[in-house]
């Protein structure tokens, strides 16, 4: 083989490396947002996120974190996630909203969450920036950290609730993400709740770990419905409250701009 064509053949790999590189990062980059549940938050901070843990064993009468991770967010204005869990096996007695979006210079936190402490098994943790010019948020980082307490021996999910109440193909119960606007964020069906991936999480008490935790468990929004209406029924008037909560605001600093004009 002659120089020359020694040279083409590496420039050749050059460029094929290059474009391997370049679609690479194109497909990490056009990933989207996600939602994760990190079951080991250490290491983390509000806008500092590491890859989540999928399963965490703890003792019983231990008390323990959970952060809800938001991936790939832009301008993030309000947002709801059911935390779901077995209230048998673990309990939450805690939880900081203002993290992620209150790490923005000007936000200003509303926590429409429910009340603790929690032990029915479907927790709300949804909270809203009220503040005025719009601070949103985008990038990655931590919603919201729960505290809980272990309370019996046993494997409890640290789940995304999403269900699909009525059979019809479409969830009536998940995690929702508004922007700037009010518009839905990861909405891909029109329903107006978050349809992007959503990694879950195991907890065991008095257990190892599965041997099959080592990956995250992933929710594609398919749900279940085997849960009764009632179930959801009392946190579904708290989801209404977190989109009124956004509604009233932004309608608010739309009237206020009006008024200067």
């Amino acid at each position: 083989m002659t120089p020359l064509q020694q040279r083409t053949l590496a420039a050749l790999a050059l460029a094929l490396a290059l474009i391997a590189l370049t679609a690479t990062s194109h497909r990490l980059s056009a990933q989207g947002p996600r939602l994760s549940m990190d079951v080991n938050p250490e290491g983390n901070g509000p806008t500092k996120v590491g890859p989540p843990t999928s399963c965490l064993s703890v003792a019983n009468g231990d008390s323990f974190q959970v952060d809800i991770v938001a991936h790939d967010v832009q301008e993030l204005l309000a947002w709801g996630v059911y935390f779901e869990y077995d209230p048998t096996i673990v309990k939450i007695v805690g939880r900081d909203v203002r993290m992620f979006q209150d790490a923005n210079p000007g936000s200003s936190m509303f926590d429409v969450s429910d009340s603790l402490p929690d032990s029915d098994g479907l927790y709300l943790v949804s909270a809203v920036d009220t503040a005025d010019p719009a601070s949103p948020d985008s990038g990655s980082g931590v919603l919201a950290r729960l505290t809980l307490t272990a309370i019996a021996p046993g494997i409890s999910t640290a789940s995304f609730a999403r269900r699909d109440l009525n059979d019809d193909g479409i969830l009536d119960r998940g995690s929702l993400l508004r922007n700037v606007d009010g518009d839905p964020i990861g909405d891909s069906n029109g329903d107006t709740l978050f349809d992007g991936p959503s990694v879950n999480a195991q907890i065991a008490v008095d257990k190892p770990c599965p041997g099959d935790s080592t990956g995250p468990a992933t929710n594609s929004g398919s749900g279940d419905s085997g849960t009764p209406l009632l179930y959801f029924l009392a946190p579904s008037l708290a989801a209404a409250a977190v989109t009124g909560v956004t509604v009233f605001f932004l309608l608010r600093r739309r009237r206020a701009r009006a008024q200067l004009h």
